[in-house]
């Protein structure tokens, strides 16, 4: 079995309102990643990721960036 991590993001910016959540699930199942992803409060988004290594790198690197509407800060 290789070896899995986990990972928790904070995300800020404009994540809500812009189907983030969708569009980081759809990734992350391209991915082969799995975890969750829901909106806090203060208007971020907080997402747990799980698998191996590079996926879940590459999952983070995604964050960065988000969908075409998002805007990450």
């Amino acid at each position: 079995m290789p070896n899995m991590i986990q990972i928790k993001a904070i995300v800020k910016g404009r994540v809500q309102g812009v189907f983030y959540r969708a569009h980081t699930q759809k990734q992350a199942d391209r991915l082969g990643v799995k975890g969750y992803v829901k909106n806090l409060p203060d208007g971020s988004v907080e997402a747990v990721f799980e698998g191996d290594p590079k996926s879940v790198s590459q999952m983070v690197k995604w964050c960065h960036q988000g969908p075409k509407a998002s805007f990450v800060e």
